[in-house]
């Protein structure tokens, strides 16, 4: 989960081409981390790549993670929340606004 947490820090400081060099080594490995979905989606949001990160997220649901529960209020994720597979994951999540 380190590199999910390096990837968010550089894409949160403006650091866009090492949040997706990161992004890129962390998506190589031959076995995804479990958990590690729920950043590179945070990455991709934070990228401006709604498509990727809804993707993302959607992984992150799949395997359970409780931290998807931010979702419906973190102003981060504002960007996503015209999109409808954005909508409907947080109806899923049961924390619709």
């Amino acid at each position: 989960m380190a590199g999910g947490l390096e990837g968010f820090a550089c894409a949160a400081a403006g650091e866009f081409e090492q949040a997706r060099k990161i992004l890129e080594e962390l998506l190589a490995q031959p076995k995804i981390e479990t958990g590690i979905a729920y950043f590179v989606g945070l990455v991709y949001c934070l990228l401006g790549e709604k498509e990727q990160a809804i993707h993302w997220f959607e992984k992150a649901y799949e395997e359970k993670l409780g931290i998807l529960i931010i979702l419906g209020g973190e102003p981060v994720f504002a960007s996503l929340r015209s999109e409808p597979r954005f909508q409907a994951l947080l109806r899923k999540l049961d924390v619709v606004e």
